[in-house]
């Protein structure tokens, strides 16, 4: 695979995850959501405090479907954007855990 292959492919592996999130947090399908709509929910809901924002999701989101601008980046450019969507999957997925855990946690009230 090539560096861009391997970019775009953490990118929608970083997006799946993001949906997942959005699924449990919210209760609902991401299907018929718009993709900034869905970005949106979980980095100004679920991880307001993130150090990533949304912004950050959809600029690395935008350059990996830009054919024309992602065959002018060098190695070490895709190096480095590869390296922010796995730490912000990374982020998606340890809050995704969290949630996870609550869901199986009984209610301590009853």
């Amino acid at each position: 695979m090539s560096d861009i292959e391997v970019y775009v492919n953490n990118v929608i592996d970083m997006y799946q995850s993001i949906r997942k999130l959005y699924r449990l947090a919210f209760d609902e399908e991401t299907k018929g959501k718009l993709v900034d709509e869905v970005i949106r929910g979980v980095f100004e809901v679920v991880l307001p405090d993130s150090k990533y924002q949304h912004s950050d999701v959809s600029r690395l989101m935008n350059i990996a479907f830009d054919k024309e601008y992602i065959q002018k980046l060098d190695n070490f450019e895709l190096d480095e954007l590869g390296y922010d969507s796995k730490n912000i999957k990374e982020a998606v997925e340890s809050k995704i855990t969290d949630l996870e855990i609550k869901l199986e946690e009984p209610d301590s009230y009853e």
